[in-house]
Parts: structure tokens; C-alpha cells; sequence
């Protein structure tokens, strides 16, 4: 197979085929008001390993694994990989973005999530029924103070699904305000 790669595990000098696949894609409508009105929808898609192969169909993201859309779930990843690295994943995306004047930028995004693979886990049994990983919404709110002060108000909820079998229930909240000078 011409997309079947061999990747060296240089730890222990075996060989292991890799057929993991990745997209990204963002379609934004731009109003061209005055506030700079923009909605978009993206679909994003990070393959998994299928536990029932000798195959590693998980798809790396190399550098990628930092909070690209979400502070809050980029924890939830240790329980399958590492830190932020959310992969096995399908993402659908709808957000709007508004310029109220030259300070104020504000967000709003829906995500809705889903395993690709059933996965495994090392604390939590994952369903072999349900993929839906959860719905999430997050809220931008950005200041420019001056030309070197930023400051921003970030806030995230997140309603899980199916996925992990022994989970809690709980939903989660994340707010942070960061300030920055550069």
C-alpha cells in the first residue's frame, strides 16, 4: 500500500506500520460590516486506534498538541494519550466572531465531539456503543487596553457524552482572564 508507512521505534528497534489520516477544514463567511462580523464552520478529523488491529492508526499531531480550541479538554486527552494531544476525534465546529469597536473582540463557538475509534483508556472503560465524546461551547471576550497591553476573558462548558463509560456525569466549566504585555 502506497499510504502505509514504516515508522522505527528507535526504543526498541522494531518496525510498526502506521495508516493514521488527519483534515482540517474551515469555511468563514465574512459580512464585511463595520464590526467585522465572521460565522464559520470547521470539521476536523485526527483518526484512532483501532484496538482490534496490530496496526497504529493513531494519528500523530506533532506539533499540534497545545489548546487549539479548548483549554478545558486538552486534560481529558491523558486519558487515552497524552496532555493534549486530541486525536481519535471528529470535530464539527459552528462559531461568530464580532469586532464591537478598535478595543473589544468577542467569540462564540459550538463544538460538537466524537471518537473515531473506541480507543483505549488507562483509567476509564471506553463505550463500545456510543462515540459521542460531548458538546462543548466556548466564549471569547479580547481587550486591547493599548498597543502592548491585551487582556482576555475565556469561558468553556462542556457537557460529555457516552464515550467513557465509568464517567461522572459532571459537567465542567473552565474561566480564566489573562493579561499580557508584549
Amino acid at each position: 500500500d502506497e499510504d502505509e508507512k514504516t515508522v522505527y521505534d528507535l526504543s526498541v528497534g522494531e518496525e510498526h506500520d502506521m495508516e493514521a489520516y488527519g483534515a482540517l477544514a474551515t469555511l468563514e463567511y465574512l459580512f464585511n460590516d463595520s464590526h467585522a462580523n465572521a460565522t464559520h464552520i470547521t470539521y476536523e478529523y485526527a483518526s484512532g486506534d483501532d484496538p482490534d488491529t496490530d496496526d497504529n492508526e493513531q494519528f500523530d499531531l506533532l506539533w499540534g498538541e497545545w489548546p487549539r480550541w479548548s483549554e478545558l479538554l486538552i486534560y481529558t486527552a491523558s486519558y487515552e494519550t497524552t496532555a493534549a494531544e486530541l486525536t481519535n476525534l471528529h470535530r464539527l465546529n459552528i462559531g461568530h466572531k464580532i469586532t464591537l469597536n478598535k478595543q473589544w473582540t468577542l467569540t462564540a463557538d459550538y463544538h460538537a465531539l466524537w471518537a473515531d475509534e473506541p480507543g483505549v483508556s488507562s483509567r476509564y472503560s471506553i463505550s463500545r456503543e456510543h462515540d459521542f465524546r460531548g458538546d462543548l461551547f466556548t466564549a471569547w471576550a479580547k481587550f486591547k487596553f493599548s498597543s502592548q497591553l491585551y487582556g482576555h476573558l475565556l469561558g468553556e462548558y462542556f457537557v460529555p457524552g457516552g464515550y467513557f463509560q465509568n464517567r461522572t456525569d459532571s459537567e465542567a466549566f473552565f474561566l480564566r482572564f489573562n493579561v499580557e504585555y508584549v
